[in-house]
This record gives structure tokens, sequence and C-alpha cells, in this order.
């Protein structure tokens, strides 16, 4: 992963409100509820930490093309990360980012957080039956899909860069749905070229009463299939979990 790439994630990913649109799970609703209710509803359904989250503390691998790494990291229960080792300050931060954009993914936000001086409004629908819907109001030109119950497709403005997330399958617990692979798709705001393609694939392992990241890779490129590469570029693994008491 090279600084820029590392950089537009970090970008991305320190919008909090991305990676909470990502756990969403829309139940059914009835012909004619409103955008804002369906949002409302559905805000309710993701998957998150609660409010007793304790932190907790993993053992590191990661390897990122050439570069290996292998530390201790530590997640406080309001969220902050350290990372400890002997290596790259760059992989590093690397992992310290993975942490951080799962933390904020899994925290619990009022909606009024984000959307007081929002409104939505459903506009159609595409040719797979996924539902359109645009956040009227905000600063980074926000429109969602819903298909299945889900929200399939974010869509921000940030600066100079389009970003589009698509979720691609996710898995079910108990207390909501929780995305395990999504491709993120960065475009240059003007022309709408690709910048760069990243597919990510996470597994999770349930700790106490608590899903914790265990895996992440990462596939990066510029053409469309570079998303489907035997080995990702860059693997992150989580191992020896442990909620701190």
């Amino acid at each position: 992963m090279n600084l820029q790439s590392f950089t537009r994630q970090v970008l991305v990913w320190s919008v909090g409100f991305l990676w909470v649109l990502l756990g969403w799970s829309l139940p059914a609703f009835a012909d004619g509820a409103s955008a804002e209710a369906i949002f409302r509803e559905a805000y309710g359904h993701r998957y998150t930490w609660n409010e007793t989250f304790p932190g907790y503390s993993a053992q590191v691998k990661m390897r990122d093309g050439e570069e290996q790494f292998e530390g201790e990291a530590h997640l406080l229960p309001n969220y902050a990360v350290t990372v400890q080792n002997s290596g790259s300050d760059n992989l590093r931060q690397i992992v310290a980012a993975q942490l951080q954009m799962t933390a904020t993914h899994l925290t619990r936000s009022p909606f009024e957080q984000f959307h007081a001086h929002s409104q939505f409004e459903q506009t159609g629908q595409d040719e797979t039956g996924a539902v359109r819907i645009e956040e009227l109001g905000d600063q980074t030109d926000s429109y969602y899909k819903v298909k299945d119950q889900q929200i399939v497709q974010v869509n921000r403005t940030l600066g100079d860069l389009k970003v589009e997330v698509n979720t691609i399958d996710s898995m079910q617990t108990t207390e909501g749905y929780l995305p395990t692979h999504f491709q993120v798709v960065f475009r240059d705001a003007e022309s709408g070229s690709v910048i760069e393609r990243d597919d990510i694939r996470d597994s999770y392992q349930k700790v106490g009463d608590y899903y914790l990241l265990s895996k992440r890779e990462i596939r990066s490129g510029i053409e469309e299939r570079s998303v489907n590469k035997l080995l990702p570029d860059t693997v992150v693994e989580f191992n020896q979990l442990k909620l701190d008491t």
C-alpha cells in the first residue's frame, strides 16, 4: 500500500459516517415510507459495540507488498489506538488506521449527530432494483442505494475525490448486520476518471459479547480486474484477541 493510497483511505475512513452507513441494515417497509423514516429505522439495525465496550488487545501480523510487520495493538474503551513494534513507522500507522476505522464504524452515535440538518429523498431505482436515496443539505453530495434490506452503495464527494463504496457481502448477528466484503472506487471529482479501486474483505471473531476484527485483506489497483487478484496486496491479522478487564 503506497503512501498516496494510504492517505486516500485515511481521508475516506476518517469520515465516520461512511463507516456507520456500511453497517446499516434495512428492515422491510410499507410502500410510501419516507426516506428519512427508512434511514432512522435502519440506523437502529446496524451492529455496534455497546456503551460498556471495555477495549481489547491483539497481536498483529501484517504483510504489505514485500514489507512485514509484527507487533501488539491496543484499542481503548474511548477508541484510542496504540500500536507497539520495532519496525516501520509507516506500517505501524497503517495498522493503527485499520483499528481506528473499525472502531469508528462500530461506534454508536445519535442519528442527529450526522443528519440534524439533512432531508432525504427517494429518487428511483437502478436496473438491479436498488432504491436510490439522496441526502439533501449535507456538504458531500451524498446518495445511497438500498436493496434487500441493506445499504448496498454509499457515495460521497470529499474535496477533489468522489468515493463510491459498494457492500458485496455481510454477516448477520443477533444484534445487526456487519459488512464483511466491500469495494471502494476513488474517482477524480472533476473528470470522473478512476484513481484507485480497493477490495476489502474482513473476518470477525466473537470474543465475549463483541465481534472483533480478526483479519483484513486489501486488493488495490486501477483496472476493474485488480479487485479479483488471487493474492491480496495487504493482509492484516489480529491474533490472541483479548478483552480488557
